[in-house]
């Protein structure tokens, strides 16, 4: 199969000695710094030997595998450091022209970016690490290497490359024998055929996955699998078959030690617990969906996973607000907030770290070409009749640190739980500012309609009884000015009428806000360009303080889905339950982007979602291309 990098030697080898040393020796203080933090924490005996011997034997293969193996231990728990060992073992393979050394530490250099989700160094290093196993006929290699570049294909969404890659890793895990990787392949092939919507064929491909996984006695594996079952039944509509996957998944994990050790294993435990209360939200069992959902979010909280939190933050909040605790919903809203502000503002913060670190690891390279030839480094490894006095040092430095962390992160936050306090009074006040607002405007739209109707419409009508006296009065070649004077006259009456009745209707006064909608839905039913169902279970008035900004919602919405949804139809459903008032309007129109509306500057959905704000309600907004929108809001009559 034609794959997409060349690895060349050649480069690796007119790079200058200096520049090599230079490297190896910085690589090698941070790895010390690490290993310090870590015995200061403490670590297991296999890790111990290992860094005792590392520092006992020559830069050669022998200190190559060590460092591999350090990866292997770190890599789970210790990114960092794993990353430190990776680049070291790569530097020293290079160094020594170590081609399997260089596979397996590009392999490593893989995983860690892959971890790190940046796909495009991580694609770099499995290309060059599947060419030098391929070189090396290295089948597990091979097989490991092609796996890993069909998920990163298939991550974004390079499906036929994807495919490719996943395919040839199956075929050569099949002529290898080699059913721990055959499982691995028959999930890979399984998750590409699920983003395509083949969910039958992808089911298949992971029975045959989860069937080696048993038979190998994958306690870890199997798990995975099930869930990756469950999704696709889930997607396929049968949630009751994707609930029992999901708890057979869980019933494993439960007897599984090393998920309720291993971090990686214990944050798939919390999705899987998320996913299935999730699953029990769309049956509308909402008791057994919160006990899922808080599970997960134990889990999750015992893993020492922090922004994982965030998906289940919100399905938490809608749970709440399903059962009616809107209090509770509130704050699980507010949580995933905050998480979701602090996780953008991390990102923003790598990727400027990333950035400074590039230009300045470019810039040292270029200094350090230019003073080739001239003064070597000063050896920068620590000898061993100094090392115990350093080593003190670097521990005081380390401990001096975590002080100088622990105090800004208590200042930290110290200030953030004063701005939320700021920003919460802050949303009241606005909340407050914004109800007078909408007070003081139904005020003036009644003021205006009744001057309107009393005023205006009395001086009208009287101009028409005026008029329409001169009719027998005036010679015959005046009558059609009398007649045309009176037919202005009466457009301006109608039209100030409906101005008046567009302001503040006189149904929804009189007789209540049913009535009001059913006078607004016969208006445009009249017009014979679209046809409005209208269907509710009660009729007797609401308190006005609701009614009008009901009318006012209702009103805003129409307009909204006749001006923009090329809708031929619209069905609008109010139903009361008690103290409760469920608003439904959808439309068959050609539905909408519902993300654009965070950039939009219109005010008419401003207006709509303000007024629910003001009611204490929750309003769901669904619109998909050519299926129509729909929208449902919940009210609390009693609250508001």
């Amino acid at each position: 199969m034609g794959m997409e990098n060349q690895y060349s030697m050649t480069s690796i080898q007119n790079r200058t000695v200096l520049i090599d040393r230079f490297r190896l020796k910085l690589i090698s203080i941070l790895l010390i710094i690490s290993i310090m933090s870590l015995k200061v924490t403490g670590q297991n005996s296999k890790y111990d030997s290992l860094i005792n011997l590392l520092g006992r034997i020559k830069e050669d293969t022998s200190k190559v595998n060590i460092l591999q193996q350090l990866f292997e231990e770190t890599k789970r728990n210790k990114i960092d450091t794993a990353y430190l060992y990776a680049r070291m073992g790569l530097a020293i393979s290079s160094k020594i022209e170590y081609k399997k050394g260089i596979a397996e530490a590009s392999l490593s250099m893989g995983y860690i970016y892959y971890y790190k989700n940046n796909y495009a160094a991580a694609l770099k290093y499995y290309l060059t690490a599947y060419d030098l196993f391929e070189q090396l006929q290295d089948s597990p290699g091979m097989i490991n290497s092609s796996l890993t570049i069909g998920k990163i294909h298939r991550i974004e969404k390079n499906y036929p490359k994807a495919l490719e890659y996943t395919q040839n890793a199956i075929s050569l895990a099949e002529k290898a024998e080699n059913k721990d990787e055959m499982m691995a392949a028959y999930v890979g092939l399984g998750n590409i055929l699920g983003v395509q919507n083949k969910f039958d064929e992808a089911i298949e491909i992971f029975r045959m996955a989860l069937k080696l996984a048993i038979e190998l006695d994958k306690k870890e594996a199997e798990p995975i699998i099930l869930n990756n079952i469950a999704e696709g039944y889930n997607e396929k509509g049968d949630i009751d078959m994707a609930i029992d996957y999901e708890l057979k998944a869980l019933k494993i994990m439960n007897n599984t030690p090393e998920y309720s050790q291993d971090k990686l294993l214990r944050k798939s435990k919390s999705g899987i617990l998320n996913t299935v209360s999730d699953l029990y939200y769309s049956k509308g069992e909402y008791s057994t969906s919160l006990f899922y959902a808080k599970e997960a979010l134990n889990e999750i909280n015992e893993a020492g996973y922090g922004k994982e939190k965030k998906d289940i933050y919100k399905t938490l909040s809608k749970i709440s607000a399903a059962q009616n605790n809107y209090s509770d919903a509130y704050m699980y809203v507010q949580l995933y907030s905050k998480l979701k502000d602090s996780i953008f503002d991390e990102e923003s913060t790598r990727q400027i770290a990333e950035m400074q670190t590039k230009y300045q690891s470019e810039k040292k390279e270029k200094e350090n070409i230019e003073l080739k030839g001239k003064n070597e480094m000063q050896d920068l490894l620590l000898q061993s009749e100094t090392e115990k006095s350093k080593n003190q040092l670097i521990i005081s430095f380390v401990i001096t640190g975590i002080l100088i962390i622990g105090s800004f992160y208590i200042y930290s936050r110290r200030k953030l739980k004063q701005k939320a306090v700021y920003a919460n009074e802050l949303a009241k006040q606005e909340k407050l500012r914004f109800k007078y607002v909408i007070e003081a405007e139904e005020k003036e739209r009644s003021r205006i309609a009744q001057d309107l109707h009393d005023g205006l419409g009395q001086m009208l009508s009287t101009a028409r009884l005026n008029v329409s006296g001169l009719e027998d009065s005036v010679i015959e070649e005046d009558k059609l000015y009398v007649e045309r004077s009176v037919k202005i006259i009466d457009d301006a009456c109608a039209e100030v009428r409906n101005i008046s009745h567009n302001l503040m209707p006189n149904t929804l006064i009189r007789l209540g806000l049913i009535s009001a909608i059913q006078e607004l839905v016969n208006n445009i039913n009249a017009s014979n360009l679209m046809k409005i169902d209208f269907n509710f279970n009660f009729t007797e008035s609401i308190d006005k303080s609701f009614a009008i900004p009901i009318y006012r919602i209702v009103q805003e919405i129409l307009n909204n889905m006749i001006k923009h949804s090329e809708a031929d139809h619209i069905y609008i459903n109010i139903n009361r339950s008690e103290d409760r008032l469920l608003l439904s309007m959808v439309d068959n129109g050609i539905g909408f982007n519902t993300e654009i509306l965070s950039d939009s500057k219109g005010i008419g959905w401003k207006n709509i979602f303000s007024r629910v704000s003001l009611l204490n309600g929750v309003i769901e907004l669904d619109s998909k291309n050519q299926e129509g929108t729909s929208v449902k809001i919940n009210l609390n009559l009693k609250n508001g």
